[in-house]
């Protein structure tokens, strides 16, 4: 699923969602420590709230309810947990949604100017638009 590709020209490359940081403060040292915190980011920050929201916006981008993609945008963007993965994740929806209207999705547009959706939901305009299943979807996204 090209959506999903790591190569996708959208700026994710040069986030780590704190590994860095993780690295520098001892949390992950080796292979073990390694996967704890991996799956730690998985079950308290994508399971619990990425992957639900992600469902919610793809059911409203479904039923063509744009105040529904704009509040769970919104909802989104702050329940990160500072003002770096805010910008983060609009940075990302942003190019996303460059990439977005250059392949002719032009719901996208409005997303190309401030405030900027987050990655989730143009991920999610992209998914339903393109008939990708909810369920592929949220596996490529977890991927």
């Amino acid at each position: 699923m090209r959506l999903t590709s790591p190569s996708l020209p959208i700026g994710g490359y040069s986030y780590s969602q704190g590994l860095e940081f993780a690295v520098s403060s001892g949390w992950v040292h080796d292979v073990p420590s390694a996967l704890d915190w991996v799956q730690g980011l998985l079950k308290h920050s994508l399971m619990n709230l990425d992957l639900p929201i992600f469902v919610r916006l793809y059911a409203s981008w479904k039923g063509d309810n744009i105040e529904e993609v704009s509040y769970w945008n919104d909802f989104l963007i702050a329940s990160r947990d500072s003002f770096e993965l805010q910008e983060e994740d609009r940075q990302m929806g942003k190019a996303l949604a460059r990439l977005l209207v250059d392949l002719d999705l032009d719901e996208a547009k409005p997303f190309l100017h401030a405030p900027y959706g987050c990655f989730l939901t143009l991920f999610s305009l992209a998914a339903e638009r393109w008939n990708i299943s909810l369920d592929d979807a949220a596996n490529g996204f977890l991927w």
